[in-house]
């Protein structure tokens, strides 16, 4: 069977348990990966992904990778087109509902019975879960000082701990910690992370790069208009702030309220304001 996405034609094969395996090929063209190979390579794990035959245009049935339900969202988190958000919601509000609606996944066509109606619900209750839980971390997204990999973190963390989903091959797609652009949640960087040149750093250890204290880092940076306090007295990014550093969310566990980690540029922008 095939599902229309845009201008696109996403194929979808069932095997006889009904699990729906989807052409990567097809996939790759919607999120706008241009080589699906590294895409499935990099980051697709083995059990996820598996050759099926397609037929050609020729009419020659043809070995094709094709990837189950964990893999398709694997190569959705590697994306970063605009394309991929609204590839995401279209599998989820549609193409899923449409393959899941008698049950188990099986073909309105296939033989399976059905299953029964409460676990058809409850497929549809944890489907919602996560579907509000992505578009919270969507929101978070377009927070100031929030990074794209940081909200997507503590996103998974909330749909592992709230519906008990694996989401271990997921966050192999997020981008490194020490990104300045995607530092994910709660990765404080090493002692030593300025031998890094893009490693995100935190106010003591800038306070050791210019010999002051912590204190006079914050009031610095205050000076300067990249931070200020908010209501709780708390640091938060200013609007000029956010294209030099990122908030580092609270981890589970600690009672630190959220840090604001900054790109290495800007212990020269303190150096040239004092100058």
């Amino acid at each position: 069977m095939a599902f229309d996405f845009e201008a696109h034609n996403v194929r979808v094969i069932q095997e006889n348990d009904g699990a729906p395996w989807f052409n990567a090929k097809d996939v790759c063209a919607a999120l706008e990966l241009s080589n699906p190979h590294q895409a499935i390579k990099s980051h697709v794990d083995a059990d996820d992904l598996q050759k099926m035959e397609v037929i050609d245009a020729m009419g020659r049935k043809q070995p094709t990778n094709h990837v189950n339900e964990s893999g398709l969202y694997s190569l959705i988190l590697t994306s970063r087109k605009p394309a991929a958000q609204c590839f995401k919601r279209w599998i989820t509000s549609e193409v899923l509902p449409s393959l899941r609606k008698t049950g188990a996944y099986a073909h309105p066509a296939a033989p399976a019975v059905a299953a029964p109606a409460a676990t058809a619900l409850l497929a549809d209750s944890l489907q919602s879960r996560v579907a509000a839980l992505l578009a919270i971390g969507e929101t978070m997204a377009r927070t100031r000082g929030i990074s794209p990999g940081a909200a997507m973190s503590a996103a998974l963390d909330a749909i592992q701990s709230g519906t008990g989903i694996d989401v271990t091959p997921f966050r192999r797609a997020l981008p490194s910690p020490t990104d300045p652009v995607h530092a994910t949640s709660g990765l404080l960087p090493a002692p030593n992370s300025c031998d890094d040149p893009f490693a995100l750093v935190d106010p003591s250890q800038i306070a050791a790069a210019l010999a002051i204290g912590t204190a006079e880092v914050n009031a610095r940076l205050e000076e300067i208009g990249l931070q200020s306090r908010h209501g709780r007295g708390e640091w938060e990014l200013t609007e000029e702030g956010a294209e030099w550093g990122n908030v580092a969310p609270y981890v589970k566990g600690e009672l630190r309220p959220h840090s604001l980690l900054w790109r290495q540029e800007v212990i020269e922008l303190m150096l040239e304001e004092a100058a």
